[in-house]
């Protein structure tokens, strides 16, 4: 079971990487268009990243919450992505919901940066201390 867990959450955050590059390059295109065929276009996607957002959101408050393991390493992407998707959505809107949406991420964040880059230091020095053994 844990095999399939883990292959589920590989599957869900490609699925979530891909939503936002594929929703994010229609904005990026279509940003100049008046075109009214581009403006439900615009809508669609906006959803799209609106609710892969709240996706992101949901877990990480979850993972806060249950003081779970961190997220993930694969995850980081889609972290980082919901940040900078609801900071530019909350700099029109102005809400507070979103505001604590983006603390929520940033938190989950912080946690997971300083998880990570401790393995990755000490990953860093054991492999140094490998090669002077076997230098």
């Amino acid at each position: 079971m844990c095999g399939q867990s883990r292959r589920a959450q590989w599957i869900v955050t490609i699925i979530n990487r891909s939503l936002f590059l594929l929703h994010g390059a229609i904005l990026d295109t279509s940003e100049t268009s008046e075109a009214e065929g581009d403006y439900s276009t615009k809508q669609m996607s906006r959803a799209a990243l609106d609710m892969t957002c709240q996706l992101i959101v949901d877990v990480s408050r979850y993972h806060l919450q249950t003081r779970m393991e961190t997220l993930p390493i694969c995850c980081y992407y889609n972290l980082r992505a919901a940040i900078k998707c609801l900071q530019e959505r909350n700099k029109s809107i102005g809400s507070r919901e979103v505001s604590r949406d983006i603390e929520c991420l940033l938190q989950s964040q912080k946690i997971y940066s300083s998880k990570w880059l401790f393995y990755k230091r000490n990953m860093l020095a054991s492999r140094a201390q490998l090669m002077d053994i076997l230098l």
